[in-house]
């Protein structure tokens, strides 16, 4: 009886032990969110009040759409912050009527005199398809593969994710490149100048 007892107490104790180090094996990684960044001098050397009035032309001229809204306009500490909203029409043919929708955003700029910081961060993929949000992406992080919450009722695997995945990534650069070039000409002008 005493050998038994010593028996199941020693289980008990390799169990916990066991399960103490599959747990630190498993814990999730923390994937960082898909971003653009950048500190930018102005040329010309044009003061944080120039800059706070461009960045807010800036901001107005690009999100036209209404879901776009200044979410902080802060003229004593110089940050213009809002929501932005973009299309996202994938390339992806199959199983693309659950993931059509939009690819929301925050925006950032942080105003000095003679330069800005800006940050295009948080993309979070919202489909509007007749499946809800059954396949949303979710937020993108700057992963090379997909590895968030997958839905594979519909038989939908790790390379259909992936290719997805990608294809959000690409849409992002090809809508928010442009927009971060338009930013730079326009903070470097200077108002002074009609």
């Amino acid at each position: 009886m005493k050998t038994l007892t010593k028996l199941f107490a020693f289980l008990m104790l390799a169990t916990f032990v066991f399960s103490s180090c599959s747990q630190q094996v498993y814990v999730e990684k923390r994937n960082n969110p898909y971003k653009f960044t950048g500190i930018v001098n102005v040329n010309n050397n044009v003061s944080k009040d120039i800059l706070y009035y461009n960045a807010r032309l800036w901001f107005m001229n690009t999100f036209k759409d209404s879901k776009a809204v200044l979410e902080i306009d802060d003229k004593v500490n110089y940050v213009i912050a809002g929501k932005g909203v973009l299309r996202y029409e994938p390339r992806v043919f199959s199983g693309s009527d659950g993931i059509r929708g939009f690819i929301n955003f925050s925006v950032f700029i942080y105003i000095k005199d003679g330069k800005y910081k800006y940050e295009i961060t948080n993309f979070y993929h919202e489909p509007i398809g007749r499946y809800g949000t059954v396949y949303s992406l979710h937020l993108i992080t700057d992963d090379q593969e997909y590895t968030g919450p997958k839905n594979t009722f519909f038989g939908l695997g790790h390379d259909w994710y992936n290719r997805v995945f990608q294809d959000i990534k690409e849409q992002i650069n090809l809508k928010i490149e442009p927009s971060l070039i338009d930013l730079k000409n326009t903070m470097e002008k200077n108002n002074n100048d009609w």
